[in-house]
């Protein structure tokens, strides 16, 4: 019963999402890892659609580390060829960054920018609204055994 009225209320925001204009601040990345160390290898990061309307295409674009208060650009998103994918609301993004493809080193604040696209309702004819949101995380040196 749970499962079909979760279905139901996903339809019903999809439907909605084709005339209201949705709200970019309601796709909270996170990083869901308990612990980053110098050690880890891969971190995840995961949002829930709740802007109200379709998402595209959200990924990685950088990795910035704070360095004497400002943040810095470590990384750039590597080439790929990834296709193009969009998120209904109320759907889960998830993606995995493996920290030395960014060249993560050492301990520090760091934050993933992730760029996304908003798309408009239906009557709008821009269709999408480019977007930026942050995944914070912080690296600690890895226990000694």
């Amino acid at each position: 019963m749970e499962k079909l009225i979760k279905y139901i209320s996903i339809i019903i925001a999809i439907i909605m999402s084709y005339f209201i204009i949705g709200n970019a601040e309601n796709f909270e990345v996170t990083v869901t890892n308990d612990v980053v160390t110098t050690e880890t290898q891969t971190i995840v990061v995961t949002a829930e659609n709740k802007t109200g309307n379709f998402i595209g295409d959200p990924k990685v674009m950088a990795v910035e580390k704070k360095i004497d208060g400002q943040w810095v650009e470590i990384s750039g998103r590597p080439e790929d060829n990834a296709i193009s994918t969009k998120y209904p609301p109320l759907s889960t993004y998830s993606e995995k960054i493996p920290l030395w493809l960014y060249n993560i080193e050492g301990i520090g604040e760091y934050r993933a920018r992730i760029h996304f696209d908003l798309y408009l309702p239906i009557y709008d004819k821009n269709d999408t609204e480019p977007h930026d949101v942050y995944a914070y995380f912080n690296v600690v040196e890895a226990e000694k055994a």
